[in-house]
């Protein structure tokens, strides 16, 4: 017979699995088939656990999407700073951006916060395209098959419903003698029984329950982490907030560099105009100098 640890936890995972049962037969409000809720049941655990495990999946992109665009946006500031600095790249020659390169043609240059802009987009196509191979990633790897392949023994789905390394004691062969509560609990289950359909139904349910408690305690232990997460002393315990905090530093990113893209306009302006004018003078000041000159010959 199993131990008394062994029977507690089987015990746990099968009243886990009958309550999510009666829930699932509630919820349909009628009678149902046990082929049927146990269909449903098994839908609706590995969607459960699906869903959990997708989220913080999706959680953690948001993040290291955060942390890409954050250094990106770094980058873009620091060339613009640069440019100002050395009155390139961001500075601009008229209305329509246009600037003389190497060659003396002119070339059209693209405002940063534009760059910034289409860097974003780019990250954001990315970690999409990441998000959506993680979603299959998931299900694929968390299939009902999967885990009823995995979790054979009742050794294993203790270990799975406990989720810490204890279960690893009970990987003995049967074939071993010595202390019988040292064993699996597998080797301690009668053979007769183990030949029967009811045997292998109250593993199967012990399974689901024990993929009920893998859900529950890592749904919990990925909320834990989200709580102690901050981002420049502000919570970030969502993916909501997450992508805020990424909003309100795109925002004030782009108003920055869009206004440094104005001040260099109106710079550049102001000096073309400038140059206008000493060119104009010049001209008037020749003009004045031929008609003096005249003057003085006519008095002459």
């Amino acid at each position: 017979m199993l131990n008394e640890h062994d029977y507690h936890d089987v015990q746990e995972c099968v009243f886990e699995y009958d309550r999510h049962q009666k829930k699932t037969q509630e919820d349909h409000k009628k009678h149902c088939s046990d082929a049927f809720l146990y269909t449903k049941s098994c839908a609706m655990i590995f969607s459960e656990l699906h869903s959990a495990l997708f989220t913080h999946c999706e959680y953690m992109h948001a993040l290291n999407r955060l942390l890409d665009i954050s250094r990106f946006v770094e980058q873009t500031m620091a060339k613009s700073i640069t440019a100002r600095h050395y009155g390139i790249g961001g500075s601009v020659a008229d209305d329509n951006d246009e600037k003389m390169d190497i060659d003396g043609d002119m070339v059209v240059e693209q405002p940063q916060s534009e760059a910034l802009q289409k860097g974003i987009a780019a990250i954001v196509k990315r970690t999409q395209k990441l998000i959506r191979e993680d979603r299959d990633e998931i299900a694929n790897t968390n299939s009902q098959l999967r885990f009823s392949l995995r979790y054979k023994t009742f050794s294993r789905i203790l270990h799975l419903a406990r989720g810490t390394d204890e279960g690893c004691r009970y990987e003995v062969l049967e074939s071993e003698k010595g202390d019988r509560h040292a064993k699996s609990p597998d080797f301690l289950v009668d053979s007769v029984v183990k030949t029967s359909n009811a045997y292998e139904t109250l593993k199967n349910q012990c399974m689901l329950g024990a993929v009920l408690r893998y859900t529950e305690r890592n749904k919990k232990r990925f909320q834990d982490e989200k709580c102690q997460t901050t981002v420049g002393g502000a919570h970030a315990d969502t993916t909501a907030r997450v992508v805020g905090i990424e909003r309100i530093l795109v925002q004030k990113a782009t108003t920055m560099l869009q206004a440094t893209h104005c001040q260099q306009a109106m710079k550049s302006k102001v000096s073309d105009a400038l140059d206008k004018t000493k060119h104009e003078n010049m001209l008037l000041q020749d003009e004045l100098d031929s008609v003096i000159l005249r003057l003085e010959q006519i008095k002459k």
